[in-house]
């Protein structure tokens, strides 16, 4: 994978023909427009960071069950929100999706966590040897939220824990169909 000249990349562990066969990224080119909105949003409440590279996701599977859940949900309250993780880990969820079983940190429930912060998810983005660092932003159905609790799992009446009902910044979803990668974004966490 090339972007703007440069070959890019990856984890050894990184296998293209798996990742790629059932869904494509486009790497933004710093001059398109959409670029400039993500990267604006990602440094709203992370100004000193270095973004490298965006791409946007395809996954047509993954987008059907994303709109067929929300149209079961009553009021969807979507939100765009990020998720930090290690690259490895980011690839395998642009293919199959989120996996809320993996997630082993419960301090507001059981689920798989994002943030309304990109500052917050820099500290799940484990940097790879050559200091990259990812970070997936993604359209989350957050859909009725309730305030979460250490260990909990999500109670049937409600869709999502929140860290706090009157200042979210965090959201916790327990459905993997509840979540949307729509960007991964490479940055230097270490960048001043």
């Amino acid at each position: 994978m090339y972007y703007q000249g440069k070959k890019l990349t990856f984890s050894k562990n990184f296998q293209a023909k798996k990742i790629y066969s059932t869904m494509t990224t486009i790497c933004l080119d710093l001059s398109d427009p959409e670029y400039d909105k993500i990267s604006e949003f990602f440094k709203q409440t992370y100004p000193n960071s270095c973004i490298v590279w965006v791409e946007k996701i395809d996954n047509p599977y993954l987008l059907s069950n994303y709109e067929e859940y929300k149209k079961t949900i009553p009021e969807p309250n979507e939100k765009l929100l990020f998720h930090g993780t290690t690259e490895e880990n980011a690839r395998k969820i642009l293919v199959s999706g989120f996996d809320p079983s993996l997630n082993k940190a419960f301090a507001y429930g059981k689920g798989v966590y994002f943030s309304k912060r990109s500052i917050y998810s820099r500290d799940f983005s484990m940097p790879s040897n050559d200091e990259l660092a990812f970070m997936l932003l993604c359209s989350v159905v957050t859909g009725k939220v309730t305030k979460g609790y250490r260990g909990e799992k999500i109670p049937k009446d409600y869709n999502s824990f929140t860290n706090s009902i009157k200042n979210p910044h965090m959201y916790i979803v327990d459905r993997s169909e509840a979540t949307m990668p729509r960007y991964l974004v490479a940055f230097y966490p270490a960048a001043n």
